[in-house]
């Protein structure tokens, strides 16, 4: 079943002819509320009805629409068919599960200011990804942090990574040329493509973006059993370093990472940790838990009851 297609605001439909004629990856920048996320989306429609196959990466930790909070995600469309399979249908608030997402890279929380080479990092690994998987457009959708210092330094810091063809600022009053300017004294060549914020874009406030966030992981963790992990068969780690859960470091509710080296295989809730393991609420199955072997803890703290999660 296909959602709900999308109508094309003025430029959309110029900008995804320019990315089916020079396929390659493109960056989609502009501030919270500007219609990022819907604009990756037309596009992701567009190019896919055109026979092109486009991998989406989400990193916008705070707002995901492909993932969940806290994480990078990516998934490869190869065909319009994979829109009603793998994209949140209209009116569901709880988006996707795995496998839908594709690939995850945790980072553990929603304010990307506090972990911005993580991110950047994080994102190069997704988009790294796509290449690998012979995707023809890369859409690499991010977070509305573009203001200061850290706005600069987060995405100038994606864009020298990633050296993308396409770069699509979407701005009202040139608040992305602080980036913009640097990136041309760079001497890096890259397609610019300037649009203003449509009026498809709507005004988040602070309550729906958390109540937002609390959807996607409660329909996530709505069927999820407590697994645990034996001590010493997995490491333990926070913003990329090893730590010890012997001083109290993490509180119960503390989401979690359930990685395989450095991917994400799924996301889960810290209860409890004895000499015996680590406890961990998970819908994880048993056997891809058994290919855990690092619990990655981030800051989000998740109310965990039985019937879902909030926080």
């Amino acid at each position: 079943m296909k959602s709900e297609t999308i109508a094309p605001a003025k430029g959309w439909e110029r900008l995804a002819g320019q990315l089916l004629r020079r396929r390659a990856t493109a960056v989609l920048l502009g501030a919270s509320d500007s219609g990022k996320s819907t604009l990756a989306r037309y596009l992701l429609e567009n190019l896919l009805e055109k026979s092109a196959s486009v991998c989406l990466v989400d990193s916008d930790v705070g707002q995901s629409s492909l993932g969940f909070p806290a994480v990078i995600a990516s998934r490869l469309f190869s065909g319009p068919e994979d829109l009603g399979r793998y994209w949140p249908q209209t009116g569901s608030p709880g988006g996707l599960r795995l496998p839908g997402v594709g690939a995850m890279f945790f980072i553990g929380t929603v304010n990307p200011a506090k972990s911005i080479a993580r991110m950047i990092y994080g994102t190069g690994k997704m988009a790294a990804l796509c290449g690998r998987k012979g995707a023809d457009v890369t859409l690499v959708d991010t977070t509305g942090l573009v203001s200061g210092r850290a706005g600069r330094a987060l995405k100038l810091g994606k864009i020298r990574l990633l050296r993308p063809a396409h770069i699509i600022a979407i701005e009202k009053n040139g608040e992305l040329e602080h980036i913009l300017s640097a990136l041309r004294q760079d001497g890096l060549r890259f397609s610019l493509h300037r649009l203003r914020p449509s009026n498809l874009a709507r005004v988040t406030s602070r309550r729906d973006r958390i109540k937002y966030r609390e959807g996607k992981f409660r329909e996530y963790f709505r069927q999820s059993d407590t697994v645990k992990f034996p001590a010493g068969g997995v490491g333990l780690y926070r913003g990329g370093r090893p730590f010890a859960l012997a001083g109290g470091e993490a509180q119960p509710g503390c989401l979690v990472g359930l990685n395989r080296g450095e991917d994400t295989l799924g996301l889960g809730i810290f209860k409890r940790s004895d000499a015996s393991g680590v406890f961990v609420r998970t819908p994880l199955s048993l056997r891809l838990a058994k290919r855990v072997d690092g619990i990655a803890f981030g800051e989000v703290v998740i109310e965990d009851e039985d019937d879902g999660c909030g926080g």
